[in-house]
C-alpha cells in the first residue's frame, strides 16, 4: 500500500505538471498571458452599470425621438387651435405692465374781471382830458377807481396854481401850451410802478395821438425833468430831451438866472438853492415874474411882438417852439432879428 501510494503520488505530481505545461502551451497559444483587468471593487461595478444605464437610456431616447420624428404631426381641428397633445407645453410670456394712464388736468380756475375802470398796468387807460389845471396836471373822465386829477409822471412844469408858490417864470406858457395840446382830446394812460401820490393823484404818462405829452413838455422847455423812484420807467428819455431843450435854450432853459431860481429845485441845476441862486433870489409867494426887468410884461392881449423887446437876446427868451407869438418870422429859430 505504501509502494502504491507512493507511485500514485508521484504519478499524481507528474501528472499536475503534465496538466501545467499544457495549461501554459494553451495560454500562449490563445493569448492568456494578456494582461487582465483586476477585479472591480463594489462602487467600480455600481459605477460602470449607472454608466450602462444611461447609455442604454440614451440609445432608448434616441430610438424615441427617432420614432416620433417619424410619425406625421396631428393636424389641428378646423377653426381650433389645438396642441399637439403629446409635444410639451410652450412656456407663456410673461404680461407686459401697462402704463399708468395720466390723470386729466384739471381746469383752471377763471379769474374774476376785474370791476369796470379799474387800472390795467399792462395795457392803461382810454379816457378824455376834461380840463387841464395847469401844464403837469389834468383832469379826466370818466374817473379811474374814483379819480379824476392826474399827475404827468417824470416831469416838473412851473406852477400856476399853488397858492403857496404863486405864478412862477414860464408857468402860463406851460398850461397855454397844455391846453392846446390836449385839452378835450382822448388820451391814453400809461402806469407806473405807483398809481397815485400823496395828495390822491393819479400818477400816469399820457399818451396823445401816439406821442407821450410828458415828453413833450420836456422836449420844448416848458417843464424840467423830475425823476422820482421807483416810478422812473421813462427816465433815461426824460433827461435825454432834457439835453436837447437846454442846448437850444427853449423855454425855461432861455430864462435868466434869477427867473431860474425862483422854480422848484429838480437837481438839474437850476431852482431854489441851485448854484448862483442867493438865499433871497427866489421869488416870494405872489411877486409879480418880472425879474430884474429882462423880460417885458405881458400885453394886455396876452400876445407878445417884436416891439416889446429892447433887444434880440429878450426875444430869443420868448420864442416857444410853436412860436405862438410869431417872433420868428423866417423860420430859422432866431427871434426878431432886426433887434440889435
Amino acid at each position: 500500500m505504501g509502494r502504491i501510494d507512493a507511485r500514485f503520488g508521484g504519478s499524481t505530481t507528474g501528472m499536475k505538471a503534465l496538466v501545467a505545461l499544457a495549461c501554459v502551451v494553451v495560454l500562449v497559444a490563445s493569448g492568456c498571458f494578456a494582461e487582465q483587468p483586476s477585479t472591480p471593487s463594489d462602487s467600480h461595478k455600481e459605477a460602470n452599470n449607472t454608466q450602462g444605464s444611461a447609455r442604454a437610456e440614451a440609445r432608448s431616447d434616441t430610438r424615441d425621438s427617432t420614432t416620433e420624428a417619424a410619425k406625421p404631426a396631428p393636424k389641428e381641428a378646423a377653426g381650433q387651435g389645438v396642441a399637439n397633445p403629446e409635444s410639451k407645453p410652450q412656456s407663456q410670456p410673461k404680461p407686459q405692465p401697462q402704463p399708468k394712464p395720466k390723470p386729466a388736468p384739471r381746469p383752471k380756475s377763471k379769474q374774476a374781471a376785474p370791476p369796470a375802470g379799474a387800472i390795467r398796468p399792462a395795457h392803461g387807460a382810454t379816457v378824455t382830458v376834461s380840463r387841464v389845471i395847469d401844464g403837469d396836471t389834468i383832469e379826466i373822465s370818466p374817473a379811474v377807481n374814483g379819480l379824476k386829477d392826474v399827475r404827468l409822471i417824470g416831469v416838473d412844469t412851473p406852477e400856476t396854481v399853488d397858492p403857496a408858490e404863486g405864478v412862477e417864470p414860464y408857468g402860463p406858457q406851460a398850461s397855454a401850451f397844455a391846453k392846446r395840446e390836449i385839452s378835450g382830446r382822448r388820451v391814453r394812460l400809461e402806469f407806473d410802478q405807483e398809481r397815485m401820490d400823496q395828495y390822491g393823484r393819479l400818477l400816469a404818462y399820457v399818451y396823445a395821438g401816439g406821442t407821450m405829452f410828458n415828453e413833450e413838455l420836456v422836449a420844448n422847455g416848458y417843464a424840467q425833468a423830475y425823476p422820482y423812484p421807483p416810478n422812473t420807467a421813462h427816465a433815461g428819455l426824460f433827461a435825454a430831451a432834457q439835453r436837447r431843450a437846454r442846448a437850444a435854450g427853449l423855454g425855461i432853459w432861455g430864462l435868466s438866472t434869477a427867473q431860474k431860481c425862483e422854480l422848484a429845485n429838480r437837481g438839474n441845476g437850476i431852482g431854489e438853492g441851485s448854484p448862483g441862486c442867493t438865499s433871497g433870489s427866489g421869488r416870494q409867494p405872489g411877486q409879480e415874474a418880472n425879474p430884474d426887468g429882462n423880460k417885458p410884461p405881458l400885453p394886455a392881449g396876452g400876445d407878445y411882438d417884436c416891439s416889446d423887446f429892447a433887444t434880440r437876446e429878450q426875444a430869443q427868451r420868448q420864442l416857444l417852439p410853436d412860436d405862438p407869438y410869431r417872433l420868428d418870422s423866417d423860420g430859422d429859430g432866431q427871434a426878431c432879428e432886426e433887434l440889435p
